[in-house]
């Protein structure tokens, strides 16, 4: 079974006037999207065995939180940083390792809507922010094939 690290995967952001995928750039550590399931709780007293029984209920697409070195320079940062304000949301690509050769790979595709940017400028390390993004609707991942 082949094994990969997840040094090289990457976050994109989709801009609206064009439609373009564009690298957030300078992100550190992120994680998700994380999708969670709700249960409907169908028990009743002739349930089978004196076991609690269960429907799957409405799904939920998570969260993905990153952290970036951020750069004011940056379009991506800018976008971003206003869209917690502006409300607005985006089209995201997390692309995962093997995305360049496509030998192996692939990507979760998602909209969201920023729902945090806090930035952090501490004396003694780098100017930093940590976003969170709501996933709206279901996340999809597309696996790449040679």
């Amino acid at each position: 079974m082949a094994k990969k690290a997840a040094y090289g995967s990457a976050i994109t952001v989709q801009y609206a006037q064009t439609g373009s995928y564009i690298p957030i750039g300078n992100v550190g550590d992120f994680a998700g999207p994380e999708v969670n399931i709700e249960t409907v709780d169908v028990t009743t007293h002739d349930s089978p065995d004196h076991f609690n029984e269960f429907l799957a209920g409405m799904a939920d697409g998570g969260e993905v939180s990153l952290d970036v070195v951020f750069d004011p320079s940056l379009a991506a940062h800018e976008t971003l940083y206003n869209a917690v304000a502006a409300r607005l949301k985006h089209n995201f690509r997390v692309e995962l390792p093997g995305f360049v050769d496509t030998s192996g790979g692939g990507y979760f595709q998602f909209a969201g809507i920023l729902t945090r940017a806090g930035a952090a400028m501490p004396v003694k390390d780098k100017l930093s922010m940590a976003m969170t993004i709501k996933v709206s609707g279901r996340p999809v991942f597309t696996k790449f094939t040679a």
